[in-house]
């Protein structure tokens, strides 16, 4: 990438009385002789534990695809079905404690 290209982000936090719930990732990474440029906002307008589990995994679980540099978009959409797949899992598992423990 070029040298040149630069980045940045701000956030506001609304009127609401919560915290603030979105994530971002916003960093260069470099990956075998590659330099990737990994930008997302997370939405957590329902509770910051999704975006925040996807701010801390979903780029790792893109480039950890076996054929992320030979079939990119195939290893993107794939990540993202197994990363929500665990959301899911372990959302539903804690809800299944949740309901054992009243």
């Amino acid at each position: 990438m070029s040298k040149h290209i630069t980045h940045g982000f701000h956030l506001v936090k609304g009127k609401a009385c919560h915290p603030m719930e979105d994530y971002l990732v916003s960093k260069f990474k470099h990956e075998k002789v590659s330099e990737l440029g990994l930008f997302a906002i997370f939405d957590g307008h329902l509770g910051h534990d999704v975006a925040s589990y996807l701010q801390s995994h979903l780029f790792d679980n893109i480039l950890t695809q076996h054929d992320f540099w030979t079939n990119t978009e195939s290893a993107v959409k794939r990540a993202y079905i197994e990363t929500d797949d665990k959301i899911y899992l372990n959302k539903h598992l804690s809800w299944e404690e949740e309901d054992q423990q009243q």
